[in-house]
């Protein structure tokens, strides 16, 4: 009985990560969008196992900040930096929505693609490196959790862009306030963990939050210009942006 009540959080990890969950069932687009009550949670326990094994591999850092990212990336399947890479490509090689909704779908990687995810990265170890101790591990966390917050908002929010349906039409046709209200709690709750036992000062997990939520707003507005809406790269794209974003307010905020 436990197990099944706990489903949805199993479909999270499914979905977010390549762990083994055990034998689920094959989901409806509702159990799919009932999944993303628990992203934030899932992509926190992400973020924070990342740090722990950047933070004690290399000692501190340049070293524990690209080793840390790896350790992201590898244990996601790197499944949002593929969709921030589509994304960036069909935005700027399309001329129009049906041709960047078509380079998105493409699965080969645009130069462009190519060079953005890799000053994507650089942030990211850069503002790691102004981080250090527990501090570190609750800023990858706290970043990686408010990504996935992103991706619920964006769902929410925004209508699906493709016509035809693809790999997100369930997570956004599906989403529902109960889930993003849930994903807006989890949010809460890792905020307060990261206070509370990560070290970090109340202000600087209000700016990253602030941070985040201020992207949410403008990328949808773009989205919804440009695409007619979001796609389940756009919500990858959304989630590795936002996570830049937060290490940001949380690595100036805490190196001043």
């Amino acid at each position: 009985m436990i197990v099944r009540g706990l489903s949805p959080l199993r479909r999270a990890v499914q979905f977010l990560t390549i762990l083994p969950v055990g034998h689920l069932s094959a989901p409806s687009p509702a159990d799919l969008a009932g999944s993303m009550a628990w992203f934030p949670l899932v992509g926190a326990a992400i973020g924070g196992a990342a740090g722990v094994f950047g933070w004690f591999v290399g000692g501190g850092g340049l070293v524990s900040s690209i080793v840390a990212l790896a350790a992201a990336a590898l244990l996601t399947g790197a499944l949002h930096l593929d969709g921030f890479v589509d994304t960036v490509d069909g935005l700027v090689g399309g001329r129009d929505r049906e041709a960047r909704l078509a380079i998105m779908r493409d699965s080969r990687v645009g130069a462009v693609g190519v060079v953005s995810v890799w000053f994507l990265l650089s942030l990211k170890v850069v503002f790691l490196t102004l981080l250090s101790g527990v501090p570190f591990i609750a800023s990858m966390a706290v970043a990686a959790g408010l990504g996935r917050w992103a991706q619920v908002c964006s769902a929410y929010f925004l209508p699906y862009a493709r016509p035809e349906g693809g790999t997100g039409k369930a997570f956004v046709d599906g989403s529902s306030l109960i889930a993003l209200a849930a994903a807006t709690g989890w949010s809460a709750v890792i905020l307060f963990l990261a206070v509370w036992a990560g070290g970090l000062p109340v202000q600087a997990c209000l700016a990253a939050a602030a941070c985040v939520a201020g992207g949410v707003v403008m990328s949808g507005v773009y989205f919804r210009r440009t695409l007619g809406g979001v796609t389940g790269d756009t919500l990858g794209g959304v989630s590795e942006v936002s996570e830049t974003l937060g290490l940001a307010a949380l690595g100036l905020f805490l190196s001043r």
